[in-house]
């Protein structure tokens, strides 16, 4: 028989899909990526609302992200094809685990962020990139009074 079997650990048969099935399934899949990347120079560290001042914070990967519902919310800007206008934002700063990779005082920053369609509505990221560039910085800043001023050059892919 033309299928694809699933067997549990007892080897007993659990379901059967017909291969033609599962093909034309991957077929009509379509997905597109919805992660941004940010990487900026710093002249300093931030320091966090919640946690001020130099710290053990900077060394881990810092998180934007404080409720189930943001997340939501980050996500349902994307499924309508508009960049999250609260995105869900992953921080790192490899700086302060090899300092020779910015001027002394200075840092590098990683950002990774989630919702950003690769594909827009009405728009292109052409036209949206930096004033979106400009919006994570202002959700940042929110977080991490001064960000802004500490943010000497960025780059959005």
């Amino acid at each position: 028989e033309d299928g694809i079997r699933d067997r549990d650990v007892t080897g007993v048969q659990t379901c059967a899909l017909p291969i033609w099935e599962f093909v034309d399934g991957i077929r009509k899949f379509k997905v597109e990526g919805t992660s941004l990347k940010m990487n900026l120079a710093l002249r300093g560290r931030p320091s966090f609302r919640a946690l001020p001042g130099d710290g053990p914070q900077h060394g881990a990967t810092m998180h934007i992200c404080p409720s189930v519902d943001y997340v939501e919310r980050a996500w349902d800007d994307a499924k309508y094809g508009r960049p999250s206008r609260n995105p869900l934002i992953e921080m790192t700063m490899p700086t302060m685990y090899d300092p020779t990779l910015a001027p002394e005082g200075h840092h590098i920053m990683g950002i990774f962020l989630q919702y950003a369609p690769y594909t827009l509505r009405g728009t292109t990221w052409e036209e949206e990139r930096e004033p979106y560039s400009r919006r994570v910085i202002e959700v940042i800043e929110e977080y991490c009074p001064g960000f802004t001023d500490l943010t000497v050059e960025r780059q959005t892919l």
